[in-house]
């Protein structure tokens, strides 16, 4: 029982002449740096995804709007016309 904890420890993780050392003092740091491109990587795809769903959305809104509004302009004609009509014909 020569080694207790603290000695392991430091022979280990905080000593950096040991063989296990190099593999693990940077590990955070790496990971970090890994989830943090992901990210990014995810995030432009989301982005080159994103833009031509809008542009379609914008497109069939805009039609719709223009079909309703000109068929209410049609509808709105019609009726004045058949008032007028009806008007005429008393």
């Amino acid at each position: 029982m020569s080694q207790t904890l603290e000695k392991i420890w430091e022979d280990g993780f905080l000593n950096e002449k040991s063989s296990l050392t190099p593999k693990l003092n940077d590990f955070y740091n790496r990971k970090s740096t890994l989830l943090i491109n992901k990210l990014l990587r995810s995030f432009k795809v989301e982005v080159w995804i994103l833009i031509p769903l809008a542009f379609a959305q914008f497109f069939l809104t805009f039609c719709w709007t223009m079909t309703t509004v000109l068929f209410g302009v049609l509808c709105v004609h019609f009726l004045a016309f058949s008032g007028f009509m009806l008007a005429l014909s008393k």
